[in-house]
């Protein structure tokens, strides 16, 4: 079996902030939970991979300890 070639970085933004981070399959159904959703097209790698790594190198993130912002609680 062959997964899927692509994925896709979800962001949970509060409050103009980023809160929870998840990456799913490109053919995963998602469920946002009647929450407002927007799908942005036309992302190319280099900056979505930026984008992330602007997250996971962050001291916002470090302060999350085991509670990070891809944790569930």
């Amino acid at each position: 079996m062959e997964g899927a070639r692509q994925l896709v970085v979800l962001y949970r933004l509060e409050a103009k902030q980023v809160v929870k981070i998840r990456v799913a399959s490109e053919d995963c159904t998602l469920d946002a939970g009647g929450l407002p959703f927007v799908w942005l097209t036309g992302v190319k790698a280099p900056e979505s991979v930026a984008l992330l790594a602007t997250y996971v190198r962050s001291s916002n993130y470090e302060d999350h300890g085991d509670h990070g912002l891809a944790t569930e609680h």
